[in-house]
């Protein structure tokens, strides 16, 4: 299988991965809002919107990526040319996963913002899902540069 036929299959595997952590977390919802209104009854209803937000998030981001690459490309049972060729697909697919984790961790900081007193906790929690969104982001842009470094070298 070529390296785009293989990034179509990762991507649809991370697309149904991303849909089924929503749609089974969903039911956390009402358990998450009864936790916080035990730390803060004034803003149990923000903490609970925001985790909402990031399940949401994962339900929507998995579908798009079931959408977007439902096709396979039509040179997808060729060889694959190179090893490298493969480590951009792994690369990429990592970034997506990355990218998500970022994106909702960030939505997840906004919720905590309204309950946890900690500053601490918090910026330490922005700072780690803004460093995996750019780290995903990272990975989607340059996976070439990303194969050529993890790639074995030959023996001489």
């Amino acid at each position: 299988m070529s390296a785009q036929g293989l990034f179509v299959v990762g991507a649809r595997l991370l697309g149904i991965y991303f849909v089924v952590s929503g749609v089974t977390s969903l039911p956390g919802i009402g358990t998450t809002y009864v936790a916080a209104i035990g730390t803060s009854p004034s803003n149990a209803g923000v903490y609970t919107l925001a985790v909402a937000a990031q399940l949401i998030l994962l339900i929507l981001f998995g579908l798009l990526l079931l959408v977007l690459f439902r096709h396979m490309p039509s040179d997808a049972f060729v060889e694959p040319h190179t090893f490298n060729d493969l480590l951009k697909v792994g690369t990429q697919l990592l970034g997506l996963c990355f990218f998500a984790s970022g994106i909702a961790g960030i939505i997840g900081w906004v919720g905590e913002a309204f309950v946890v007193q900690e500053w601490s906790f918090r910026l330490s929690h922005i700072i780690s899902s803004a460093l995996y969104a750019v780290v995903g982001l990272v990975f989607l842009r340059q996976p070439s540069r990303l194969a050529a470094f993890l790639s074995p070298q030959a023996a001489a």
